[in-house]
């Protein structure tokens, strides 16, 4: 099922659905064999549902049921999301950069200290959490969401700074709080926010 969906190849870290399961376990997103729930259909649905714009739960829940073939509910697939799902993420992310690595790439890197990537993704939440997420608002009333912003160091192969924002805070203002964990010898790449 993994291969079938060109995640992977030669230069990918999980060509085995099995890598991922290891990675799952070793970070707590998975605890014991389950025929509803694998690492793999976790990636995928989460990866196809956000590229295809419709990072709700309920989608994300349905495109793993359709992977698995078996139904899953928003209420079990929200049970997974926690610490232990972030840092599964974030082991995927480090060793596809890290296998991403080719010889020049390593070259240019090592006249760096650390090359740090920075952005930040916005969600948006049901107009009922404006009060402790406000939104921009419209011409239809409140609306509600926030900003999870991340910093990647490229050398390290780890994670700089990850933060919440409410979504009204402009992505220049976040970039603000990074220059302070800043060191000689860092190269900081952002996107034009």
């Amino acid at each position: 099922m993994f291969k079938s969906h060109r995640l992977s190849s030669h230069s990918n870290p999980f060509t085995e659905p099995q890598q991922l399961d290891i990675l799952a376990r070793s970070t707590g997103l998975i605890r014991r064999a389950s025929k509803h729930f694998s690492a793999a259909a976790f990636l995928l649905g989460l990866l196809k549902t956000t590229a295809g714009g419709a990072p709700q739960l309920r989608c994300i829940a349905s495109r793993i049921g359709d992977l698995l073939h078996r139904s899953l509910s928003k209420q079990a697939l929200a049970g997974r999301f926690s610490e232990c799902s972030s840092a599964f993420l974030l082991g995927v992310i480090s060793r596809l950069i890290v296998s991403g690595k080719q010889a020049p790439t390593e070259k240019i890197l090592s006249r760096f200290n650390r090359v740090i990537i920075e952005d930040s993704s916005q969600f948006a939440f049901h107009k009922s959490m404006a009060g402790e997420f406000p939104g921009q608002g419209n011409q239809l009333g409140d609306t509600a969401g926030c900003k999870i912003d991340f910093a990647f160091d490229l050398v390290g192969h780890s994670p700089v700074s990850t933060s919440l924002w409410p979504s009204t805070t402009q992505d220049k203002e976040l970039g603000k709080d990074l220059l302070e964990l800043l060191h000689a010898g860092d190269l900081l790449l952002r996107d034009m926010g």
